[in-house]
């Protein structure tokens, strides 16, 4: 085997890697120059495109991204490539929302060669989020006098109306059993 053709295999090689690793991640990943011309994208940055992989590589982000997320996207490249530092944002497309991840790759010169993004899918969460904070509002406005306890009835949680009812302030209470509220009316069993 020549020396030419034991090199063209360790580069086959190392882009094989570098291709199954890029699709392992459940992020989309891209890689761009300074100009804004895409040189790698994994099998899920391209699908989320509607597009192969191959269809993306080479071609200007103007040509692959919507205009909104294209003007979106070039700002945060340009602001990168100009502080030469990453930047981290969260955005929302079509009612998607993205935590994206932008890193500069510096050359010998620490000069800005490239930028790569990763961006990682986080609508779950976020709707998620908007109904843990509908919840809250629900239990701190509430009439009714509430407590969360854990599973050795350990009070975790109390609202107003539950101070209000009760006058015992959030200090009082936390940390403690329930029995704390008894009347003497009630076993020992109603309290668990």
């Amino acid at each position: 085997i020549s020396d030419r053709t034991l090199v063209a295999q360790k580069l086959r090689d190392s882009d094989n890697l570098a291709r199954t690793m890029l699709d392992a991640t459940t992020d989309s990943a891209f890689l761009l120059n300074t100009r804004g011309v895409l040189l790698a994208v994994n099998s899920l940055g391209a699908s989320r495109l509607s597009r192969k992989p191959e269809e993306i590589i080479g071609r200007h982000m103007s040509e692959v991204f919507p205009p909104p997320v294209y003007d979106f996207r070039n700002r945060i490249l340009n602001s990168v490539i100009s502080r030469r530092e990453s930047i981290r944002v969260q955005d929302e497309r079509q009612g998607l929302h993205f935590d994206t991840f932008y890193s500069p790759i510096l050359n010998d010169n620490g000069e800005v060669s490239m930028v790569a993004f990763f961006a990682q899918d986080i609508t779950e969460r976020v709707v998620y989020e908007q109904k843990l904070k509908l919840l809250e509002k629900w239990f701190e406005n509430t009439l009714e006098g509430f407590m969360i306890t854990d599973s050795e009835a350990r009070i975790l949680a109390i609202n107003s109306s539950f101070q209000t009812i009760t006058g015992y302030s959030s200090a009082e209470v936390l940390g403690k059993n329930p029995s704390l509220l008894g009347s003497d009316r009630h076993d020992a069993e109603f309290y668990r």
